[in-house]
């Protein structure tokens, strides 16, 4: 199952790289900067209930991944010690929503990329917006005995 597009404003695969899209192999950004995006919490409410069903279906969990441009935390910020901590923060800000908005917390979990993996080079102030990002994919899950205790 899909969200339908009008509600979940869904792009093809091939706009992955300005950050739209979701389903395998696609992502979809709603927050920018650590702020809510326009219109994200609404998007996030239309895809809960659609991606509950799709996630269980497929036997997935979504991956929401922070990210950071490449400049430095400012010593004057006591929030954060430095991009890996922040890029922590936007990913969990996000997957605390996806729980507020009704998502299983079994079906999501938070992953920190700092400034590692930026989309585009760092080069202005316009490309370093572009990797202060999250993005969201489903991945599959893990195997059942892969959580099992050695023995």
């Amino acid at each position: 199952l899909a969200p339908r597009r009008a509600e979940a404003q869904v792009a093809p695969a091939g706009e992955r790289e300005r950050g739209a899209g979701l389903g395998r192999g696609r992502r979809r950004r709603w927050w920018r900067g650590g702020r809510e995006g326009a219109g994200g919490r609404e998007v996030l409410r239309t895809l809960i209930a659609p991606l509950s069903i799709y996630l269980e279906a497929r036997q997935e969990v979504l991956v929401v991944s922070g990210f950071t441009d490449d400049q430095q935390v400012k010593e004057t910020n006591r929030r954060f010690a430095d991009n890996w901590e922040l890029s922590a923060q936007r990913a969990l800000t996000v997957t605390r929503a996806l729980i507020e908005e009704g998502i299983a917390p079994s079906l999501v979990f938070a992953a920190a990329f700092g400034s590692e993996q930026p989309v585009t080079a760092n080069t202005d102030e316009a490309s370093r917006a572009k990797n202060r990002r999250v993005e969201i994919a489903p991945i599959r899950k893990p195997a059942a005995d892969a959580a099992k205790p050695r023995e």
